[in-house]
């Protein structure tokens, strides 16, 4: 980019004329002021003069322009990401909840099931019979007869 800027005498006074409003703008200028104080600067340094003399107003009006489009793009940019996460988080939440629900009832029918092939149990005492009464598979009546600690006939 050096060997550019050394070849086009141009592009050279724009890349000092933008350097000096940044230094402006860390100097704590407004925009306004840092353009305003900037064309000045590079006026009196014969940066630019020809294109600065006749469209000052131009200029100006273009760069303060580009810095307000800039600040729009960027703006929109951040609503944007932010209107994203809020999506995302809403989708997020519906969809933790219907896992919820649906894991909320199967966890329920698990322990009715459960509860339920327990006291057939306490009253038959047999797997055979509890499996035939509530047309489960024999398995599931041994298993959780395990797990609920009951002592059947059957095992």
């Amino acid at each position: 980019m050096d060997s550019l800027l050394e070849k086009c005498q141009r592009l050279r006074e724009y890349a000092e004329f933008i350097e000096e409003i940044r230094q402006k703008l860390q100097e704590g200028l407004d925009l306004d002021h840092a353009v305003e104080e900037a064309m000045k600067y590079c006026m009196e340094c014969g940066i630019l003069v020809d294109i600065l003399s006749k469209c000052r107003m131009e200029v100006r009006s273009m760069l303060l322009e580009e810095y307000d489009e800039k600040a729009e793009r960027e703006y929109l940019r951040k609503e944007a990401i932010e209107e994203g996460r809020k999506e995302g988080l809403e989708k997020g939440f519906k969809e933790g909840i219907e896992r919820g629900i649906k894991q909320g009832i199967e966890q329920g029918i698990e322990q009715s099931t459960k509860l339920l092939i327990k006291n057939v149990l306490d009253s038959t005492h047999s797997i055979s019979q509890t499996a035939l009464l509530l047309k489960l598979p024999k398995e599931e009546i041994e298993k959780t007869a395990r797990e609920c600690g009951l002592h059947t006939n059957d095992i």
